[in-house]
């Protein structure tokens, strides 16, 4: 029952970390009911400033990407979270290479793990470089 009770709990807890409220709702108490004017430099403030700041960029931040620089900044998030995932795997077989007692069939398979995920993650981290080199040989 106690195991039901925090599973409900831990489900509702991101539940509600995730339920959206207006930013607005907060301006009232954070601003005394004043609102804040975006993009205002030396006390010009008005839509024609607002928008050559826009067409200068917005702040700095890239505005001219294409779709595959996009793909290809998500997998490199994608490739360092199962990086992180292989270490904690690594890690976990660590540790039951520890706690095996000296049982020859745990520590044989924590040891082909170890060698597993390692072997993995290095594929993974290869794939495009070797990629690159079999498309620039096929190439000529």
């Amino acid at each position: 029952m106690k195991i039901l009770s925090s599973l409900i709990m831990f489900f509702a807890i991101v539940f509600a970390s995730f339920w959206n409220v207006s930013a607005g709702f907060f301006d009232s108490f954070i601003n005394d009911g004043r609102p804040d004017v975006l993009y205002c430099d030396d006390g010009e403030c008005g839509l024609g400033n607002g928008i050559d700041i826009i067409e200068q960029g917005l702040n700095d931040i890239e505005t001219e990407r294409t779709f595959s620089e996009y793909i290809q900044d998500v997998l490199v998030y994608v490739l360092t979270f199962i990086s992180i995932i292989a270490v904690i795997y690594i890690i976990y077989a660590g540790f039951m290479i520890l706690i095996g007692n000296g049982d020859e069939e745990k520590v044989k398979k924590s040891k082909s793990t170890i060698i597993y995920v390692a072997v993995g993650i290095t594929l993974i981290w290869l794939a495009w470089p070797i990629t690159k080199l079999i498309l620039n040989i096929l190439a000529g």
